[in-house]
């Protein structure tokens, strides 16, 4: 690289070289201010706690069914659930990069507390309850998926934010009922069974997501964004009456190492 000195020792150049000479330099100097490194590969952990639901639809005009949909949707409410997965960012440039990897998720949805009697006493007039307790019933459905998405980031410095959208493929591995039922000491308990009813194994997510990415170091950085989560295929067999899309939201936080 040329320095002022250097052009000092060599007056007798053509004032056109070393006016081309000089710019050649600026330039050089220029794209070596502006260039930013950046890490191609980074792994990442992510974990994301979630509220989860379902929503029903009806395949038939069947009064009973209808019937049936309105009564569920008086007593299911959204339930916890979560997501954690490990995944590859490939960096393609400083501001857009490729993500993949594998997660595990809990979806599903659970009843409001109703009551429940589990006994009575006759007091010479009428039979009073005497076993009053609360119950819910909780729907669990555990999936293994594989996102793919392209992550857009913009900022300079240590914060910057970043957007991103894709799609993530989900294979169901297990569903459980959970029975929970408190308020009377002889029967209290919580069971879980497995959920042997035959649901679709194969669903599709849209993926988006924005947030911010703080650059702790040169290797490490922190991405924390709201997710939402919407599986596109009926998890119900087509032949039932009644169809049913789970879907989730949280705040999803990712570590990413740079290698």
């Amino acid at each position: 690289m040329f320095t002022v000195r250097m052009l000092i020792k060599l007056p007798m150049l053509p004032k056109q070289v070393l006016l081309l000479v000089i710019a050649l330099n600026s330039l050089h100097l220029f794209a070596q201010e502006k260039e930013k490194p950046f890490r191609r590969v980074m792994i990442g952990v992510n974990f994301s706690p979630d509220v989860a639901f379902r929503v029903l639809t009806q395949r038939n005009n069947d009064e009973i069914t209808t019937k049936i949909i309105e009564s569920n949707r008086k007593t299911e409410i959204p339930k916890f659930g979560y997501c954690v997965g490990l995944n590859t960012l490939i960096n393609i440039k400083s501001f857009v990069g490729v993500e993949t990897g594998v997660w595990f998720m809990n979806m599903g949805y659970q009843t409001k507390w109703r009551q429940v009697n589990f006994g009575f006493n006759w007091n010479g007039t009428t039979f009073e309850p005497t076993g009053l307790a609360q119950h819910r019933l909780i729907d669990d459905f555990h999936y293994i998926g594989i996102p793919l998405k392209v992550n857009f980031t913009v900022g300079k410095g240590k914060l910057r934010f970043f957007a991103a959208a894709g799609l993530a493929v989900n294979f169901l591995v297990s569903t459980t009922n959970t029975l929970v039922i408190k308020g009377y000491e002889p029967e209290n308990r919580k069971n879980t069974t497995p959920d042997n009813f035959d649901y679709n194994r194969l669903n599709i997510m849209p993926l988006a997501e924005a947030g911010i990415d703080y650059k702790i170091n040169n290797r490490m950085n922190l991405k924390v964004s709201p997710s939402f989560r919407f599986g596109v295929i009926n998890i119900t067999p087509s032949q039932t009456p009644i169809g049913a899309f789970l879907f989730n939201g949280g705040i999803n936080v990712k570590y990413y190492f740079g290698i």
